[in-house]
């Protein structure tokens, strides 16, 4: 059997499915199926990543036998630590990536890698990101899973081959579709923003401005040199600070320090501007 290719057959009925014009609902499932074909990926996320409100998720194919997380929480809060959306923030123009072109650091290294991507299954991971009308920008992710292996340069260079007619489907089918409600709109964008704040805030009750500036580093998944060169300080101030972070959050470790804030998030509401360890902390007094 031929593997998968833009010259076999099975590529060209793909094809005719995503052209087939049976309404702008059916095209984020024929263009993941397409798109899944054609680079063998064990999983299919299409997203759309707005500036002011959480993720809207539009089809996914992600069920397989290595993942051991719910997407929900990713929906909840993990969003704001993954390398593609932080990417997506600013897209200018239609690109594919990979994920070892994303990341500033060692992604594998990292906590969000142990806490979320680890716990997905995923070995590997490519994204399309094309900009939309209104600051968004679609995310096509295409992943493989831990019994898999990387996606080869040859498959990420026929997914470039593509790029240009990827971002046209999906610029079409924006503009196609009817806008969310108004009541939606708002509450998303409450969502987001509450989100948002909370990580701009935690750890303000106890932590120093340069301490907060490093936490927010940590959790987005900058090591110690990596912080050191984006603060233009050196490391050994980095960890100096790191240990100082750790005894006043009466913690041990980077982990804790990720599940701290992930815990956090779970108690934010409303337009609170306070520390979420404040709220945090009361609950579990209160437990």
């Amino acid at each position: 059997m031929r593997s998968p290719s833009l010259e076999t057959a099975e590529w060209y009925s793909y094809l005719a499915a995503l052209f087939c014009r049976n309404g702008a609902d059916t095209i984020p499932q024929n263009l993941g199926r397409a798109l899944q074909y054609l680079s063998r990926a064990d999983s299919i996320l299409i997203m759309v990543y707005f500036p002011d409100k959480r993720p809207a998720l539009l089809y996914a194919d992600i069920d397989h036998k290595c993942r051991k997380n719910n997407f929900t929480e990713y929906l909840q809060g993990f969003y704001l630590l993954d390398p593609f959306y932080q990417r997506a923030v600013g897209c200018a123009e239609s690109t594919l990536f990979h994920l070892k072109d994303i990341c500033e650091n060692s992604f594998y290294d990292s906590e969000y890698y142990e806490s979320w991507y680890k716990q997905s299954g995923l070995r590997d991971e490519i994204n399309y990101l094309v900009p939309l009308d209104g600051a968004a920008v679609m995310a096509i992710s295409l992943s493989r899973n831990l019994e898999s292996a990387f996606f080869s340069a040859g498959e990420i260079a026929q997914l470039e081959v593509i790029r240009p007619l990827v971002g046209t489907v999906v610029k079409d089918y924006w503009r196609e579709i009817q806008p969310r409600s108004g009541e939606e709109e708002g509450r998303e964008t409450g969502i987001h923003e509450a989100l948002c704040r909370a990580m701009e805030n935690f750890g303000s009750s106890l932590l120093t401005g340069r301490e907060r500036e490093i936490v927010q580093l940590l959790l987005r998944g900058y090591g110690i040199k990596a912080t050191a060169s984006k603060l233009d300080i050196a490391p050994t101030t980095i960890k100096v600070h790191r240990k100082n972070i750790y005894k006043k959050l009466d913690i041990t470790s980077h982990s804790e320090l990720f599940s701290l804030f992930i815990d956090a998030l779970s108690v934010v509401s409303g337009d609170s501007r306070e520390d979420p360890l404040l709220r945090y902390t009361q609950r579990m007094n209160d437990a």
